[in-house]
Formats: structure tokens, sequence, C-alpha cells
């Protein structure tokens, strides 16, 4: 009985302070995260038999990144 009580209170220890490191990671990383442009990638093709619908994809994502921009 006494064993289990320990382990359990191990558990609780162990996942407190995972927990607890993650948020002050998750804390400690915001200033970066509002300062650091965001880079997003795109793979499409843009040349050859299929540009024809890698083309709008594209622009339209160029568009989108504009406008969220701009916002």
């Amino acid at each position: 009985m006494k064993r289990e009580r320990f382990r359990m209170r191990n558990r609780w220890k162990v996942t407190g302070l995972g927990l607890g490191t993650m948020l002050l990671a998750s804390v400690s990383a915001m200033p970066a995260w509002a300062e650091d442009p965001i880079k997003v990638g795109l793979l499409e093709d843009v040349s050859g038999d299929i540009a024809v619908m890698g083309l709008p994809k594209l622009h339209g994502s160029e568009l989108a990144a504009k406008e969220i921009n701009d916002a």
C-alpha cells in the first residue's frame, strides 16, 4: 500500500515537473515569436505542363500573405 502511494506521488511530481518545464520554455520563447517573421514555404509547379494548376495557387498564396501582413 505504501509503495503505491509513493509511486503515485512520484508520478505527480514528474508530471508537474514536465508541465512546469514546458510552461517555462513556452513563456521564455514568446518575445522571440513576436519579433521574428514567420516563414512559409510553398512547393508548386510553376513551369511545364502542370503550371496551369500551380501558378494560381502561388498567386493566391502570395495574395493571402500580403493581406495578412497588411492587416
